[in-house]
């Protein structure tokens, strides 16, 4: 089942796709009632090959892309050390079992860690199957600190 997929670094080709998957993640997850911004998420995807603030990784089966994870590098706020942290990690409903988040998760940390990134430090806001990525990252020796809170202001 894994085998078929294939994951890989994202290209600029694959951005239209990435963009349409993560309309669904919008559509299924805890920031549904804000607007989607298709041209932000574009613009962002030719901001990372232009630089090396962040990145992406995308499962493949058949030719389309059905996961995605997408990482950046920032500093810590009390000092100049590197961190990485993520911006979301999903895979199409049909294609949650299996490996596919673990060999992405694992393809951002080698690049943070090439960057010279002192943590990893990914976060859960969607509320997207919240239990089992708190399990998914524990398994992979990542450790639960803290909690999100949220509020609306409107």
């Amino acid at each position: 089942m894994d085998s078929t997929i294939t994951i890989r670094e994202y290209e600029l080709e694959d951005v239209k796709e990435m963009v349409e998957l993560g309309e669904l993640m919008h559509k299924e997850g805890a920031y549904s009632f804000l607007p989607y911004s298709k041209a932000k998420l574009r613009e962002l995807g030719k901001r990372f090959k232009q630089t090396d603030y962040g990145n992406a990784w995308v499962a493949i089966a058949d030719g389309k892309v059905i996961g995605m994870y997408v990482a950046f590098i920032t500093e810590y706020f009390f000092c100049y050390e590197k961190i990485a942290q993520d911006f979301l990690l999903y895979i199409h409903p049909d294609h949650r079992k299996g490996t596919i988040a673990i060999r992405l998760v694992k393809k951002a940390e080698e690049w943070a860690r090439e960057r010279g990134a002192k943590e990893f430090c990914p976060a859960s806001s969607m509320a997207i199957s919240s239990g089992r990525l708190e399990k998914l990252y524990n398994f992979m020796k990542f450790k639960t600190v803290g909690h999100i809170f949220k509020k609306r202001l409107d």
